[in-house]
């Protein structure tokens, strides 16, 4: 044959054929005795399948190969083997597979991007998404299983990432991107959620929400049949492209960026001091994840209203420490990430903190009786003086009722006498002796009386010396 080359060794024979129109293809088999084998270098891409379409575009060609022997043993891949053996001309179609060293396609998705990434709206979202693989694979975008809108999105593949960009975030931009990178039938999928929350230049309406006019037709109940809508004019609403009518359409020109307040709230309960609440979650959370509820409450004293409950995920709470007396209405705001509703749900009814019965119960009270016979807790001393000095006798008695005080000398009773003066104060009694002599000496008792008794003491008075001459 022509263009073939090579040498006949016993037991192998390497050739080399060059065909034009064919490809190059590395052969290794044992020759039997009395035989020789062709055997032509290939390409180091190895052997494509039939029928598959090369790289240059170009249909692949036949040549007259000699048909191969049975299989004996398993051949290195990329090997064709050839008998030496001359027979009818059969075609032979040459094919590529991918390279020994080619890497398949891995997408890093960094962390801050394995969550939902949120922007406001205006601002600016750039995703640098690195990737993996050799020969550099094909990347592609899609938005929600869609195609990329080329006027808002802008999207730019290196060799080792991919970056989306939108100079300026709008709400509709929110949803699910998908990156997929493609090599040779393998292929590596990463999807990442935006969401873009605030009301920008011409988005007043809500998310999702679409206004139809003139109103659809609503179902029957049962769903099979076609109902009318009658009486004036209504609005259809069409929320992610499914007919729903809510029982209040949502307003257009309000703040849309935050979420609608609580359907409805209602007083559960009031015991003691406490007072349980309920509600249902809003309508509209403002195209993003409620935060919680903030609860106040407000009495009707003064009016003012008080945070008792911040972010407060349950729909149920119950809010203690109440005062007694009072009045107090409750309401509820919904907060998101751009802050608390512009309205809330307040309570219809006012919960009273009832003031409890309190009776008292009086125990009874035995009074003691202080009644007591007169008794000397001090008796009299006895004393001697000095003429024409003042002197003092004391005692001191206790009784109940308060008794009645009687000083005698020499068993005497000297009331009345202007030479004596006798007091009695808090129980002590006092017997005074103005300029005393020596006729005033003698025995001075003092006698207590009431109605329960008597009680008596009495001592000795001396008076010693001359009375002086100026007395």
């Amino acid at each position: 044959m022509p263009g073939l080359w090579g040498k006949c060794q016993p037991g192998r024979v390497r050739a080399r054929r060059e065909c034009p129109g064919c490809l190059r293809v590395h052969t290794k088999e044992p020759c039997p005795p009395g035989t020789s084998q062709l055997s032509a270098p290939g390409p180091p891409w190895g052997i494509r399948a039939p029928g598959a379409a090369l790289p240059t575009g170009r249909q692949p060609r036949t040549c007259q190969e000699p048909p191969a022997p049975p299989p004996r043993g398993d051949l290195p891949r990329g090997f064709l083997s050839l008998h030496s053996s001359f027979q009818p001309a059969t075609p032979c179609v040459l094919s590529l597979d991918p390279p020994s060293d080619a890497e398949p396609p891995k997408i890093r998705v960094p962390r801050h991007l394995r969550q939902t990434y949120i922007r406001q709206v205006g601002e600016t979202v750039n995703l640098q998404i690195p990737f993996q693989g050799s020969p550099k694979p094909q990347a592609s975008w899609t938005h929600d299983g869609h195609a990329l809108d080329a006027q808002r999105v802008n999207v730019r593949t290196g060799d080792q990432d991919s970056i989306l960009f939108i100079r300026s975030a709008q709400r509709s931009d929110s949803g699910c991107y998908e990156l997929t990178m493609r090599l040779e039938g393998l292929e590596a999928k990463a999807a990442i959620d935006i969401l873009v929350i605030g009301t920008g230049p011409g988005e007043a309406g809500l998310p999702g929400w679409d206004l139809e006019t003139p109103p659809p037709t609503r179902a029957d109940a049962d769903g099979t049949g076609p109902g009318s809508v009658t009486g004036a004019q209504s609005w259809g609403w069409r929320f992610c492209g499914k007919p729903w009518h809510p029982p209040h359409p949502p307003s257009r020109s309000g703040p849309a960026e935050k979420p609608g307040p609580p359907s409805s709230i209602r007083l559960l309960d009031v015991w003691g001091c406490n007072a349980a609440l309920e509600w249902m979650p809003p309508q509209d959370t403002g195209n993003t994840e409620l935060l919680g509820y903030t609860v106040q409450k407000a009495d009707r004293k003064t009016g003012q209203w008080f945070t008792v409950l911040e972010r407060y995920h349950p729909t149920t709470c119950t809010i203690s420490d109440l005062i007694v007396g009072n009045a107090y209405s409750f309401r509820v705001f919904s907060e998101n990430q751009c802050g608390l509703s512009a309205t809330a749900a307040t309570t219809k009814e006012l919960a009273r903190i009832q003031k409890a019965d309190i009776v008292a119960k009086t125990k009874g009270f035995v009074e003691r009786d202080f009644s007591e016979a007169p008794s000397f807790t001090q008796p009299l001393a006895d004393h001697t003086s000095t003429p024409g000095y003042s002197t003092q006798l004391f005692c001191s008695v206790r009784a109940s009722p308060k008794p009645k005080i009687i000083w005698m000398k020499n068993n005497m009773d000297i009331q009345g006498d202007p030479k004596y003066r006798a007091l009695s104060e808090q129980g002590v009694c006092t017997l005074e002796i103005r300029k005393p002599s020596p006729f005033d000496s003698g025995v001075y008792t003092c006698k207590a009386i009431n109605v329960l008794g008597e009680a008596s003491v009495d001592c000795r008075l001396e008076v010693k010396g001359k009375a002086s001459a100026t007395h």
